[in-house]
């Protein structure tokens, strides 16, 4: 799998325990390659290209970013989402019984209910058991402790439920330590999800990392 971004000569080879950052000192470039990321990951046109065997993908199908991340939330809408159906189809594939007699107790319970009352009311005559993870509020269990701790359990809700490949993270070094860098960083790879971290200021470099470097004159420099 490839990344490219042609107007800046950025060309990144995707690679199982490895981490790319990516640092761009100019301020122009950096807030136009992250509006272009912002874009294509909400769906958009923008200048990056993703491709794996000669077939090109769109962005939002294989990536995430993290822009914030005390606002990441491994309980979001599109996780749960597909938690949900994931569930659901489980309920209907692996306990079909339990989930037509759950369904059948409840009508009745439900008929039970409005029969106490004068009034005509209507319900729902095919229960949906996704609609009981909602009430009973099921998600995931995080852990509300560190920054690292909350970006990992983001990591494997992504890579398990969304199915999820690549995840951009933007300024994390601002926010972590190296070690903890490090945790995050075998934590991806355990989880086989590929990280891009976009930095505005260079560091020295950790082991997993490679790094491409846009200079302020436009010049690309690569370390491994």
């Amino acid at each position: 799998m490839k990344l490219v971004y042609s107007d800046y000569g950025i060309e990144i080879e995707f690679e199982e325990n490895k981490v790319q950052v990516v640092v761009v000192e100019s301020p122009v470039i950096y807030s136009a390659l992250l509006r272009d990321l912002w874009a294509q990951l909400n769906g958009d046109l923008g200048g990056f290209i993703l491709s794996e065997r000669d077939k090109e993908y769109k962005l939002s199908q294989r990536a995430e970013g993290i822009f914030n991340p005390f606002a990441v939330n491994a309980n979001n809408k599109k996780i749960l989402t597909k938690l949900y159906q994931e569930l659901k189809d489980l309920a209907n594939e692996q306990l079909p019984d339990k989930t037509s007699l759950f369904n059948a107790t409840l009508i009745e319970y439900l008929d039970n209910i409005v029969n106490l009352v004068p009034y005509h009311l209507k319900y729902e005559m095919t229960p949906d058991v996704s609609a009981l993870f909602k009430v009973y509020d099921i998600g995931i269990d995080t852990d509300d402790g560190s920054m690292l701790n909350v970006l990992v359990d983001y990591i494997r809700a992504l890579r398990q439920i969304c199915h999820i490949d690549i995840l951009f993270l933007v300024g994390i070094k601002n926010y972590l330590s190296e070690a903890e860098l490090l945790q995050l960083y075998e934590a991806a790879a355990y989880e086989k999800m590929y990280l891009i971290l976009f930095e505005s200021s260079d560091r020295r470099l950790l082991e997993y990392e490679r790094k491409l470097i846009i200079d302020s004159d436009c010049c690309i420099i690569k370390l491994e």
